[in-house]
Order: structure tokens, then sequence, then C-alpha cells
């Protein structure tokens, strides 16, 4: 299976790796998520906007626990759900568990995709080829040097 991303240009001038999915929310429709994909993330996390959307029950974390990124220390709460990804074949793929939602609003305008969806793919970000995939069986990649 292989689920295509893009290379996307946002406000700040940046060019960044993103794939967007579909998560369901309370009410039982369906809400399209723009991940940031991020091979460094140990987690998932949900933006305070998107996880206020989804409006899933929540699990309260510790009172002194945070998640740590490059942008400095948030609170977050756990939600339980499925990030649906469309496939380039029309099908679709499932990543079920518990992911951190942000939430303070001024924590990060993007969600981001971690190592805990990550990981059940090969991965490729290629930015001089323009790539974005992640990559399950029936498919795989081939390194050739030329």
């Amino acid at each position: 299976m292989r689920i295509v991303g893009e290379w996307s240009l946002f406000t700040d001038g940046v060019t960044r790796p993103v794939v967007t999915a579909e998560m369901t929310n309370a009410a039982g429709e369906s809400v399209s998520v723009r991940f940031l994909v991020d091979s460094g993330a140990d987690c998932s996390a949900i933006n305070a906007a998107t996880l206020r959307d989804l409006a899933l029950p929540q699990q309260e974390s510790p009172p002194d626990a945070r998640i740590r990124g490059v942008t400095g220390d948030a609170s977050y709460v756990t939600i339980r759900s499925a990030i649906e990804f469309k496939r380039d074949d029309g099908g679709a793929a499932r990543v079920r568990g518990e992911f951190l939602g942000l939430t303070d609003p001024g924590a990060s305008d993007l969600c981001v995709l971690g190592r805990d969806v990550t990981d059940n793919f090969d991965l490729i970000l290629s930015r001089r080829r323009e790539e974005v995939r992640l990559l399950a069986p029936n498919h795989q990649y081939q390194v050739i040097h030329s």
C-alpha cells in the first residue's frame, strides 16, 4: 500500500512534508486533518483547533505532564481515535491508537505525525525529488547507486 503526501509551502515561506488524513469526530462525521510529517517526533499530536473540532472524550494527563518539542513544553490530553489515510489505489489505511491532543492553542498550529504512526510504514521524505511517501506491504523501495 502506498500513501502519497506532498511538500507544501506554508505561510512562513518554509516548505514542509505533509499528508492529509481523516479522523472521525464525536458526532461520527469525518474531519480532514493535515499532518506535518515529522520523522523526529516520538509521537503524533493533534493541535488544539483540531482537538476542539473532533470533540472526542479526553483523558487528562497528570498535572505536571508536558510534551516537549522544538517550540518548548506544552500541556496535553490523550484521545483514542483512528487516523485514516487514503491510499493511492483508492482504499484506506487506518492507524488506531491513543494520540496526544495539545490543549494550548498557541502550542502549535500544525498537527504532527510522529513515529508512533510512521513506524508502521517505510517513510520516504525526498525534498529533491518532491516525494512524501508512506509505504507498507506490498510496496517497497530500492536505493540504486548511479
